[in-house]
Order: structure tokens, then sequence, then C-alpha cells
């Protein structure tokens, strides 16, 4: 249900709204945090349930969760840049996090970084 409400309202999200930047190397395991999305919406950790905070992405399986005992956003899974980005120089992954009390959505962009793990040997 979360997930669908985030994709419907997704599409009446303003393209001028602030965005949240985070940038990761690829293949990063599972638990991994990412960054303090409470404290980059500007909340107390405890806050984000309280308000009844989702996150949805478009196209992709869920590979973020929010820790809201500290505010963190974290790896669902694995992240993996050619299995994501299918080889395009620029990764980005394109999130929604949803605050269900007061109907806000702010976008989140994570920017996965090619660590380059299949180098070539001569």
């Amino acid at each position: 249900g979360l997930v669908l409400l985030g994709v419907l309202l997704g599409n009446l999200w303003e393209t001028g709204c602030a965005q949240i930047h985070y940038s990761l190397p690829e293949e990063l395991e599972k638990g991994s945090r990412m960054g303090n999305i409470a404290k980059d919406l500007g909340l107390e950790p405890q806050k984000l349930e309280e308000r009844g905070v989702g996150i949805a992405s478009r196209g992709t399986t869920q590979l973020f969760t929010p820790n809201l005992q500290s505010g963190s956003l974290i790896f669902a899974g694995r992240v993996d840049w050619e299995e994501l980005c299918m080889g395009l120089l620029k990764c980005q992954l394109n999130l929604e996090v949803l605050l269900e009390d007061k109907v806000k959505i702010y976008g989140v962009v994570v920017e996965v970084r090619d660590i380059n793990s299949n180098v070539p040997y001569f």
C-alpha cells in the first residue's frame, strides 16, 4: 500500500522541490548505512515513526529501509552497479521519502559509484 501510494503521489511531486543527495560505492553489503535521513529532513529519529515514514522507489526492488531508532537509511539488499545501471556511465537511483502524517514527499537521489570490480588483466 505505501509503495503504491508513493508511486501515485510521486507523479504529483514538484520538480522544483529540494532533493537529498547521497553518493555510495557499488556492492555495499546488506545492512550498510547510507546516510541519516532523519537529520537530512530536519527531524529527530523518533519522529520518523510518529510521522509514518516510508521509502518508495520506481522500477527497482526495495533497496533501502529507514532505521527508526537511529534515523539512518539502511541498505535492505546488495547494490550492484552493473546490475542496476547496465553499464551506464552515471548511475542514479531516485527514491521518494514519504511522511504520511502531512502527505509530504521528499526526493532522494542516490548516485552509485562504480568501483570497477572487473579490472582487465594484461
